[in-house]
């Protein structure tokens, strides 16, 4: 299904519609020129900017990261961070802050503004580690839209990042976590005791446990409950949140996941 270069927005609407989809590819001469959305207006209307947190030293990954930073590290042909970049792109979003600080020359000097990769970048650097979460207290007066949306760069996902937004703006709340089914297996046999008497043992159980999968949306009220520049984790900001009576909750996802900060998955 494809829309010509000088489509009409009623007639797109309604044709996306009759085929039950959300998006199409705008084409001129058989060559694709954007991505048209159902719900196109609230991007255009909110502009949501994504802020990417690349600043970490990468130590799970030594020693690929004693010469590059973790964003840097190719993909096939790509760097990490550019998979993440188009793939949250290829749902029209286009205006990104990234958050660095190790090597983060290297990162400026490779992305530049974003024209690389057809997008807008900006660069907060931290002066010192931050955490997971502290560098979002630099970002106060760089975002004006009410909600923004954030990852890490070594999250790559195929994640709905659209229907992620939607679902934080439809339930009002303050922070959403995107969260995704994990199965956790224990390298042991578990032994089951009552008393001191066994009564079963169970060979290298598996058990499914809820992780936080390090794809959010904030509103920009939240970063007020930041302490300028201090070091903060984000398990440790979520909990501060939930104490603060915010509303956090969880958008489970079962598209592909990958932690690229470990040299298993990577």
């Amino acid at each position: 299904i494809t829309l010509k270069k000088n489509y009409n927005k009623e007639l797109a609407l309604k044709k996306l519609d009759d085929q039950g989809i959300d998006q199409a590819p705008i084409v001129d001469k058989k060559k694709v020129i954007g991505i048209f959305f159902k719900n196109q207006s609230l991007y255009q209307k909110l502009k949501i900017p994504i802020v990417i947190m690349s600043g970490g030293l990468g130590t799970r990954l030594k020693p690929i990261t004693i010469k590059l930073p973790k964003a840097l590290i190719p993909i096939k042909k790509d760097p990490m961070l550019s998979s993440v970049i188009k793939n949250i792109k290829n749902y029209g979003f286009t205006n990104f802050i990234l958050c660095t600080y190790y090597k983060n020359k290297m990162i400026k000097n490779y992305y530049k503004n974003g024209k690389i990769l057809d997008i807008s970048i900006k660069y907060v650097n931290e002066k010192k580690p931050l955490g997971t979460a502290g560098a979002l207290s630099l970002l106060r007066n760089k975002i004006t839209e009410k909600n923004f949306l954030l990852t890490n760069c070594d999250v790559l996902s195929q994640i709905n990042y659209k229907n992620l937004l939607e679902f934080h703006i439809k339930n009002k709340a303050d922070l959403t976590v995107a969260t995704r089914k994990y199965v956790s297996q224990h390298q042991y046999g578990e032994i089951n005791l009552k008393g001191i008497a066994i009564k079963n043992i169970v060979e290298k159980p598996k058990r499914d446990v809820i992780i936080n999968a390090g794809i959010y949306v904030f509103k920009k009220n939240c970063l007020k409950f930041l302490k300028y520049n201090d070091h903060t984790d984000m398990n440790e900001f979520i909990i501060k949140l939930i104490k603060k009576n915010k509303k956090v909750i969880a958008y489970p996802f079962y598209e592909s996941w990958f932690d690229l900060g470990t040299k298993e998955q990577l």
